[in-house]
């Protein structure tokens, strides 16, 4: 058995309390304060809640992998959508997924 750990852990970290059972962390957190706890905490790979990502861009890919690479961190990369596919009938979110497809495949995520 691996231990990983999902960045949605740390939504209110991430701004993004339960509205009316939460309040937002009194300190914030990004994707790479994120990865450095994982990091410390040692657990073997993390899933990556794309909602909590700053601009997707090939640099931000690109650095994102060689620092899960160094860290010898296997990844998931999580795509969901606020409102999902709609059983099929949103093409723009069926786009916006496999978008994420190639972004999956770019951090190295299997």
């Amino acid at each position: 058995m691996k231990i990983g750990i999902d960045s949605y852990c740390y939504h209110r970290q991430f701004g993004d309390p339960y509205p009316g059972l939460q309040e937002p962390a009194a300190k914030r957190m990004d994707v790479w304060g994120f990865l450095n706890r994982a990091r410390r905490l040692g657990v073997a790979g993390v899933s990556l809640e794309t909602c909590y990502l700053p601009p997707i861009d090939r640099p931000f890919l690109d650095r994102l992998r060689s620092w899960l690479d160094a860290a010898g961190m296997e990844r998931v990369w999580a795509w969901g959508h606020p409102a999902g596919l709609k059983s099929g009938t949103d093409h723009e979110a069926a786009r916006d997924l496999v978008r994420h497809l190639g972004h999956a495949q770019a951090i190295g995520a299997k």
